[in-house]
């Protein structure tokens, strides 16, 4: 069974879905969905910036699929916008692949991936301001991934897909590393650009 998306739009124009996949990766109307007419709750299209998409346990996509894949969201979120604005140029993916299998099969364990997505309209992320970072325990299932950027008239942000805690005693949680952790820029042994 696909688990839903969450929604959640922040006063400052930026969007955000979480979804954990289980090995089912979402498409393009499983993304623009909250935005389609018809909805009392639904978020007008036109006040969000950025969307920012984070999925965990999925079995991930090539470069190319990536890219096509945000190029049908870039254009289903321009066919709903009245300001069709939604760029592919500006939008970015970054993917963790673990190597060490964390799903139980009939064929043994299967490696899962985490992304985050970044869907942004023209000229809301500043050029350059963008970078990927992405950790794990042990190329093993305990990690996140994200993306920071600047976006114009909002400042810094930066999104994490984590996956959090591990049960073992004695063990800090991912959630503790992350947030003792020196910002993206500052720690260049997992932040690419």
């Amino acid at each position: 069974m696909r688990a839903s998306l969450a929604f959640e739009t922040a006063k400052n124009g930026i969007g955000q879905l979480a979804r954990n996949a289980e090995f089912l990766t979402p498409n393009a109307f499983e993304i623009v969905y909250p935005f389609i007419p018809g909805r009392a709750e639904r978020p007008d299209v036109d006040e969000v910036e950025a969307i920012f998409v984070t999925v965990q346990d999925n079995n991930g996509r090539s470069k190319s699929e990536h890219r096509r894949f945000m190029r049908k969201v870039t254009g289903a979120l321009n066919a709903l916008s009245d300001i069709p604005s939604c760029s592919i140029v500006d939008s970015t993916f970054n993917e963790l692949s673990n190597i060490v299998g964390t799903k139980p099969t009939a064929q043994g364990p299967v490696a899962n991936r985490q992304v985050t997505y970044m869907f942004a309209r023209d000229g809301i992320v500043n050029p350059g301001s963008t970078h990927k970072c992405s950790w794990s325990f042990h190329v093993r299932k305990k990690e996140f991934v994200g993306i920071s950027t600047a976006c114009v008239g909002i400042g810094r942000l930066l999104v994490l897909g984590i996956h959090l805690p591990t049960l073992k005693k004695d063990r800090a949680t991912l959630y503790d590393f992350c947030c003792n952790m020196p910002p993206p820029s500052a720690f260049p042994m997992t932040t690419t650009s």
